[in-house]
């Protein structure tokens, strides 16, 4: 009888210390198999490294921009705030246009080509001129102006260094002066420069060519000059493409006579 006892407390024992060299070895595994995860795991990039590579790589390229028609609220009701408005994503409610835009207060016309969709602040904002999206192109963007020269520059250097110090204002010491020289828009003698710089925004590096002359005719004393500009704001990689769009509307534009009665 104590021969079978002693068995039984002997095959016990021996079934205690396998199981507890089992769980021993499996825990040894799982922290043996954490570890060789961890060591050969891939290196994620740093946020700096990522950035670089966000900057150097050229940008994902995005569908043709395409318009919405949302309804809009005037005053009190559902009416929609213009007959041909909609609502663009970087300036708010504006008024579409085509064709032939005419400026009668700043006395200047631009013929706006079919490559772009232009648009401008519906009445009774103040109608200086217009901005105008490339289509092929989600983020080009044309700004037309004409403006009284409230400031008194009365030149036309000193409009075009003004536009600038606007950017420089904006973008602080990313922007670089690439190139400036003399040029003509329409009959009137202009400046055009093209600055590069860093949009704060999403890190992609940027062009702005732009197109200054200021209108001044001197049959006052006291009369106030034009300044009228036509900017193009585009990405590096796509600038070349957009400048060509961009050159149909400066050879689209042109001033209208001044009336003196």
């Amino acid at each position: 009888m104590r021969i079978v006892f002693r068995k039984t407390v002997r095959k016990v024992v021996l079934l205690l210390v396998a199981f507890s060299t089992f769980i021993v070895g499996l825990t040894a595994f799982y922290f043996y198999a954490e570890a060789a995860a961890f060591l050969f795991m891939p290196k994620q990039p740093t946020p700096e490294t990522t950035l670089s590579a966000q900057a150097a790589a050229p940008p994902i390229s995005q569908p043709p921009f395409t318009f919405s028609t949302p309804e809009y609220r005037a005053k009190n009701s559902w009416e929609p705030a213009c007959e041909n408005c909609v609502q663009d994503k970087d300036f708010g409610l504006c008024e579409l246009l085509d064709g032939e835009y005419t400026n009668d207060e700043y006395l200047y016309a631009v013929t706006i080509p079919a490559e772009v969709q232009a648009m401008r602040a519906p009445a009774p904002a103040p109608n200086h001129g217009f901005v105008a999206r490339i289509l092929s192109d989600y983020n080009a963007v044309i700004y037309v102006d004409g403006s009284y020269d409230s400031a008194f520059l009365d030149s036309t250097t000193k409009a075009a260094t003004a536009e600038l110090n606007y950017l420089r204002e904006e973008y602080g010491e990313s922007v670089v002066l690439l190139e400036r020289k003399s040029l003509r828009l329409g009959k009137r003698a202009a400046l055009r420069y093209r600055a590069q710089y860093t949009d704060k925004s999403t890190g992609e590096t940027m062009i702005e060519d732009a197109v200054v002359t200021l209108r001044k005719d001197n049959s006052y004393e006291d009369e106030v000059g034009i300044i009228y500009s036509i900017k193009l704001r585009s990405s590096i990689y796509t600038h070349k493409d957009d400048y060509r769009v961009f050159e149909q509307m400066l050879k689209n534009w042109r001033e209208l006579e001044m009336d003196h009665c």
